[in-house]
């Protein structure tokens, strides 16, 4: 009798799915290729955020510096929405530094810096062209750790436990091409254990709490209507919460942004709009898994956000960034719709 051969096929195993640098919320002379994952600036001290914030869980990523120049001024590391003063993170060439929870390396010292603390909590040694940089993050137990290629780990640094985390980079130059591995590709650095992949977030972000904040406007921040949405396209799911904001102007209450008359307006009492922000509790036990949201400006002048960062949280004190843009303009009664799932 012959031999019976059996042969079992292997399934196939789907590519990780890992973060990436966001294509919305990065300075504009940010350019980024090959999958979001290689990043050039046209000028100096410009930021990228990546597109996925974690709480709870240890993750790790890695940044290879390319082309030319040594002991550059790159900033490496991790943010919040915690950032000084706005209470929420922005694009200027300081953030990180403000950010009071986050965490970076500086490539012309190799200095570590906890942002809002002077001095330095560690070194790796400067770095540029041909280096690569891993950072480590525990965001349970609330820490972080640095390490350059051809060196050792840092010893744990303590940051907040519990906050919402997210890898960020300041280019400061523009001869550098600057490539991340957010674990989808073999590490160059090996990973301590227990560390695993900046993965994609597997569903929406759900949050009782909702904000539309103006990291900077023009002549102010105003909403004539504003609308969520937990399927794109779907029914306006904005109901039976109460609408609250940073600041009200006069009579412009912010109620008036979710009372279905475009002509009845919330404005911030601002005469710029930065740091102003209009919020949605939708109540106890009503977490919303939102997906789109769309804003209308007021029809009876030029008041908007020009960077627009859309947050939610559940217990209105540690905050995700759902979706970020810059360079925004609107007409008169113009409505944006704004998609992250």
């Amino acid at each position: 009798m012959s031999p019976i051969n059996i042969h079992r096929r292997r399934a196939a195993v789907a590519p990780l799915a890992t973060t990436t640098w966001s294509p919305t919320f990065k300075g504009t002379n940010i350019a980024l290729s090959g999958g979001n994952l290689v990043t050039s600036a046209s000028a100096a001290g410009h930021m990228v955020y990546s597109t996925d914030w974690k709480s709870g869980g240890k993750y790790r990523f890695e940044v290879t510096i390319g082309g030319t120049g040594s002991g550059l001024a790159h900033q490496i590391g991790v943010m919040t929405c915690h950032g000084s003063g706005t209470a929420f993170p922005s694009l200027a060439p300081a953030a990180m530094h403000d950010d009071r929870y986050g965490a970076y390396v500086t490539g012309d010292t190799g200095n570590i810096y906890l942002g809002g603390n002077p001095g330095s909590f560690g070194n790796i040694g400067s770095f540029g062209a041909g280096a690569t940089i891993a950072v480590e993050i525990d965001t349970s137990a609330g820490t972080i750790q640095f390490c350059k290629s051809g060196g050792t780990f840092t010893a744990p640094i303590t940051i907040p436990a519990g906050k919402y985390y997210c890898p960020v980079l300041l280019v400061n130059n523009t001869t550098n091409i600057l490539t991340a591995n957010f674990g989808a590709s073999p590490w160059a650095i090996p990973a301590s254990p227990g560390y695993g992949p900046w993965t994609k977030n597997a569903s929406p972000s759900f949050g009782r709490y909702w904000r539309f904040c103006c990291v900077t406007g023009y002549q102010g921040f105003a909403i004539a209507e504003a609308a969520m949405k937990t399927v794109a396209g779907g029914a306006n799911v904005i109901g039976g919460g109460t609408a609250s904001a940073s600041s009200t102007y006069t009579t412009l209450v912010p109620a008036q942004a979710i009372d279905g008359n475009p002509a009845t307006i919330w404005g911030a009492n601002s005469s710029n709009g930065n740091g102003e922000w209009w919020m949605y509790d939708f109540a106890a036990g009503n977490s919303k898994a939102n997906i789109q949201a769309q804003l209308q400006s007021r029809n009876d002048f030029d008041q908007y956000a020009t960077q627009l960062l859309i947050m939610g949280s559940q217990n209105n004190a540690d905050w995700f960034p759902a979706f970020g843009t810059t360079g925004l303009a609107w007409a008169r009664g113009e409505t944006k719709t704004f998609t992250w799932g």
